[in-house]
């Protein structure tokens, strides 16, 4: 299968939409989230964006404040990767797995392609 344009989305952008679409739905702001976690408010946003992995223990907490489980997050994250791989977009688990010249989704494009994939789901 062809990639949409060459794009690849990185699992670990896929964790962080899922993880930054709980906390909207809470109502928090990154700053709130962030303190919760004992984290500045940067480096959650890298989690977010997928400019980094939570780790483990990171994941644990979050999925804990966001009143969820790691697991839950990462079946989300599946379920996405799989809504992506659907529509021809390729979804790596390593920067490594990409080739040299790729160009992950931005995470607003990435968030808006999520969004619409939920609702065009849901009808």
């Amino acid at each position: 299968m062809s990639t949409v344009q060459g794009q690849f989305v990185l699992y670990r952008a896929l964790v962080g939409r899922v993880i930054g679409a709980h906390r909207g739905r809470l109502g928090w702001q990154q700053p709130q989230l962030a303190a919760h976690l004992g984290i500045n408010q940067a480096s959650l946003s890298r989690i977010e964006t997928g400019q980094s992995a939570a780790t483990v223990e990171q994941l644990a907490v979050i999925a804990a404040a966001l009143g969820t489980t790691p697991g839950a997050l990462l079946a989300e994250a599946d379920q996405a990767g799989g809504m992506l791989k659907s529509r021809g977009y390729k979804v790596i688990r390593t920067a490594a797995e990409a080739p040299e010249d790729w160009k992950p989704l931005g995470a607003v494009v990435l968030a808006g392609l999520l969004i619409a994939l939920a609702l065009s789901s849901q009808k």
